[in-house]
């Protein structure tokens, strides 16, 4: 089907501008570009151009901060499948024409540089996020090993199962340097190559240097020697803290093996920049006289943080009229000590609540009393506290208002964001008390928040199920935190507590999917 548009009452310039208007009209998503054919001098006919996708499944949303390898009874073990999280993307095209996908995946650097990811088409039905083993997309990909130097961690005190501890050499775990400078001409090659030499002379191979890829779990056999080119900066202050983060990384795949095999050609881009970022902090709770779990607490932040902006894109045209879907597969590689997961907050312990700790010692007291924005700079970091937030977990609600309670409860997020002092540039913002429910987008899925809006004497979720929670019942809800759930037992010594350090720390990502009209899209015939 084609738009005719009559074009002889517009300038040159208003005719660029209303042609742009009449083609993001077309687009479902990302419109990256379009085709015109000047049928006469006033007249242009347009192709029809409708590309869309969707999210259909998420597995988790959370990661265990933990090593990929373990070292167990003697030798090291992997966690095996099903530790990653699955993502699954339909790409939809009713364009006239077939479209070129680009996934974009944006978000942290700390996250983003410990994430193995592979992509692969879909072979199972629908509702199943099985892939083809066989023929993936991509090899897997470790983005820190395309951006940073790394080396053999070295020789570990490892404990094994059995509880004893012995000196293992390190096959699997790295330590990562500085950023690489590929230049425009270097390479790397996703196989695992490990060198080994007996160097002291006692019959032993030691290992020299792992190059390559590790196996964290990959589907099939797809290895390659990637293309690479460019390189990222970092700046930090005397404090340690990363005051610019910018440039790029390029890897391209082409086929080593056929000339001309477009379904084996890819090209992945790292951009690195600065961005403000939202993340949450996690602390347990527990009450002191009862000894029970409490709700945990997770403080509201934001901070300015190294950013990667992740393109990769697609070999193989979604044809006209069809639809692909494939599944991301991330996997956690590391064990990390995070960015703020290692600020040592106040203890509560007088002997260990040091002036020089790296947040100050009245930082639970300055949050619960006053409840204002905490700023909170330490080794590394800085950040700022904007509110909290609590999960409660036995929430009744209704499908309908006034109708009957389900038979089970649901979860409802509960938010504080702090109220905002007024400066010069910007007026006061009061306190905000809002509410989430947190549910699966399928029944397989991880949970989600979900806004619930306020519509007469309920709170609402809208969705193929909606929620409804009574205005009194959320109300009920307590926004305050006593400091003293948030201590627990100091070394089991009686009658001494400390303050709990962060168990958890949630970032957001972004996944989106962009497309070009294949027809204007470069040759990918190249080999290397």
């Amino acid at each position: 089907m084609k738009k005719k548009t009559d074009l002889k009452q517009y300038p040159i310039i208003r005719y660029l501008c209303l042609l742009l208007v009449v083609a993001l009209l077309f687009a479902g998503v990302t419109f990256s570009r379009y085709q015109t054919r000047f049928v006469s001098k006033n007249s242009v006919d347009l192709a029809e151009f409708g590309v869309s996708y969707t999210i259909d499944s998420v597995n988790t949303t959370s990661f265990g901060n933990a090593y990929y390898w373990q070292w167990y009874n003697g030798t090291w073990m992997d966690q095996g499948n099903g530790t990653e999280s699955t993502v699954r993307v339909t790409l939809k095209n009713d364009s006239a024409v077939s479209v070129r996908p680009t996934l974009r995946l944006e978000g942290p650097a700390e996250f983003w540089e410990n994430i193995a990811l592979q992509i692969a088409p879909v072979t199972g039905s629908e509702g199943s996020v099985a892939a083809d083993e066989e023929n993936p997309l991509t090899t897997q990909l470790v983005i820190a090993d395309l951006v940073k130097d790394r080396e053999l961690a070295g020789d570990d005190e490892v404990t094994d199962g059995s509880g004893s501890t012995e000196p293992v050499q390190n096959e699997h775990r790295f330590t990562y340097g500085d950023y690489i400078d590929w230049g425009e001409n270097g390479s790397f090659d996703t196989t695992k190559n490990i060198e080994r030499a007996d160097t002291d002379g006692d019959g032993e191979e030691e290992i020299q240097s792992i190059t390559g890829s590790d196996d964290f779990g990959q589907l099939g056999e797809r290895e390659s020697v990637l293309a690479m080119r460019g390189k990222i900066t970092e700046t930090k202050d005397a404090q340690g803290i990363t005051t610019d983060f910018s440039g790029a990384v390029t890897a391209t795949r082409h086929s080593t093996t056929v000339e001309n095999e477009p379904e084996n050609s890819w090209k992945m881009t790292i951009s690195a920049s600065m961005r403000d970022v939202e993340f949450s902090l996690g602390f347990t709770r527990q009450n002191q006289t009862t000894n029970a779990a409490l709700p945990a607490l997770y403080l509201d932040c934001e901070a300015r943080v190294p950013y990667y902006t992740i393109e990769i894109e697609f070999p193989m045209s979604v044809e006209a009229k069809s639809s692909d879907t494939y599944v991301l597969f991330l996997t956690w590689t590391n064990a990390i000590r995070a960015k703020a997961l290692g600020i040592e907050f106040p203890t509560g312990d007088d002997a260990d609540d040091r002036e020089d700790k790296t947040v100050p010692k009245t930082f639970w007291e300055d949050l619960v009393d006053q409840a204002q924005l905490t700023p909170v700079t330490a080794k590394g970091t800085s950040f700022t506290v904007t509110g909290y937030h609590f999960n409660y977990t036995d929430v009744r609600y209704s499908t309908s208002a006034g109708g009957a309670l389900a038979e089970e409860n649901t979860t409802v997020r509960l938010i504080r964001e702090f109220a905002v002092p007024a400066t010069e540039d910007s007026p006061a913002t009061p306190e905000v008390r809002a509410y989430q429910h947190i549910a699966r987008l399928h029944e397989a899925d991880a949970v989600i928040p979900h806004d619930m809006a306020l519509n007469g004497d309920y709170y609402v979720c809208v969705g193929s199920t909606p929620v409804y929670v009574a205005q009194s019942r959320l109300e009920d809800l307590s926004d305050d935190f006593d400091r003293t759930t948030l201590k627990t037992m100091n070394g089991g010594t009686t009658g001494t507590s400390r303050y709990v350090g962060a168990s958890e720390k949630g970032y957001s990502t972004s996944i989106s999917v962009s497309f070009v009209q294949s027809s204007v899209v470069p040759s990918t015939s190249a080999t290397i």
